[in-house]
């Protein structure tokens, strides 16, 4: 499967609310934040077309609890080797619309390098041009959406790290 990338559409922020109202919905009381976050969810001049979120919980349950309330036609399980998290792709039709992350709730949830690359590169337009070309490169060179994930890895670290630099927080692996 060749990966697609696009333009940025100012429409995947209302394909977002509208996810997350039905996602609300599904996984009920237990759904304490629902975030936006990777390049869907950022100004960036090449994305791929597919919203990635991000649901934080509690409790955290097993997988079992969650493939229960999402229906498995639509959202297939992936098996990342993450711990404490759980992902779930959404197709409509044979269409790749979603990255659906469901992860335990802590007070530190705005600390998560998610969310922190998402707010420091978003108004950032050196970062987002240099994003672009990496993604531009990497889609142009693989089909193989894990290869094409682990190249922008260090991108992503360098952002990630200026970030809780910049907030005194310690550094991590974005892989962690």
């Amino acid at each position: 499967m060749k990966i697609e990338l696009t333009s940025f559409d100012e429409s995947w922020q209302k394909e977002f609310a509208a996810e997350r109202d039905l996602l609300n919905i599904s996984l009920g009381t237990d759904v304490k934040v629902i975030e936006h976050i990777g390049s869907t969810s950022i100004p960036v001049d090449l994305s791929k077309p597919v919203i990635d979120m991000l649901i934080a919980v509690d409790p955290f349950e097993d997988l079992n609890y969650y493939q229960a309330r999402l229906d498995e036609n639509i959202y297939k399980y992936v098996e990342t080797g993450m711990k404490q998290r759980y992902l779930f792709n959404k197709y409509n039709k044979d269409r790749w619309t979603h990255n659906v992350h469901i992860i335990k709730y802590t007070p530190e949830f705005h600390q998560l390098n998610e969310i922190l690359f998402r707010d420091y590169i978003k108004n950032r337009k050196d970062l987002i041009h240099e994003y672009s070309l990496l993604k531009k490169t990497l889609g142009a060179g693989t089909s193989d959406i894990e290869e094409y994930t682990k190249g922008k890895t260090g991108f992503i670290q360098k952002v990630v790290d200026r970030a809780r630099t910049e907030k005194g927080l310690p550094l991590v692996d974005v892989w962690e």
